[in-house]
Formats: structure tokens, sequence, C-alpha cells
């Protein structure tokens, strides 16, 4: 969807008054650089309240701006054995394919035997070729 932007980041994490500016900034980018109005994230977390604090702080300043849970259906096959991670990554994925910028807080490592839910996304958005900024590095 045009003019969307996808957050998508870590449960649990420390916030420093550096990272809230470094997203409050980018945010204010991509508002006024891109025309990017609306922002959804499908889980809450430390992230994604870091990044609620700075839309509502803009929404003063850019009124179109909008942070919505995302609630569009998931395509896939949910019986008993469908775990909630599968649930959730698939979450994710629609909800970046929903969206032309995906914003994250992932830690990726190349050098594990698996993946997280995080990682997996991550991964799924650089391969559509999104628009993506990771505030990990």
């Amino acid at each position: 969807m045009k003019n969307s932007c996808c957050i998508i980041g870590n449960n649990r994490m420390v916030i420093n008054m550096m990272l809230e500016k470094s997203v409050k900034s980018y945010f204010e980018h991509l508002i006024v650089d891109n025309g990017i109005t609306d922002f959804y994230y499908s889980s809450s977390g430390d992230f994604v309240e870091l990044c609620r604090y700075a839309l509502l702080e803009l929404k003063e300043k850019y009124v179109d701006v909008s942070f919505t849970k995302f609630n569009q259906p998931i395509v896939c096959e949910i019986n008993e054995k469908t775990r909630y991670d599968y649930f959730e990554f698939k979450s994710y994925q629609t909800m970046i394919d929903y969206c032309d910028y995906c914003v994250f807080y992932v830690e990726c490592f190349d050098f594990m035997d698996f993946d997280t839910n995080l990682d997996l996304s991550y991964k799924y958005a650089k391969n559509c070729a999104k628009n993506i900024k990771n505030f990990w590095k």
C-alpha cells in the first residue's frame, strides 16, 4: 500500500535517548520526504512503544499520520498443530507485503542454526526489495 510503513522489533530492549531521537528523525524523514502517513504494527513490544511515542509527537505537527494495529487477513493453513510462531511470522509477512517501507529493530545472526520470526521477517523484507531501516545497526 502506498504511503505506508510497517514496524517490527524486539519485545524487550534497552531504550536510550539517541535511539529515541534517531527513530523520531527517521519517521519525520519518511513523512516529509516520502509522504508516508500510515504506520502499522502487528504485535506490541518495547520497540513498537518507542515508535508509537515518536509518532504521537509527530502527529501534533503532521495531523495525517496514523499508527494502527495491522488487521488484514492472514493467508496460511491453520490447524491444531500450527505453532504460534508460524502464525506470528505469517502476520509479519502479510504486513510487509502490504507496506512500502519497513522499520525494524532486529539483530540478525548469520551464524545461528535457526532464525527467529524477526530474522525471517527482516530477510523476507530484503528479498521483497522493500525500503528497510534496521535500528539495530
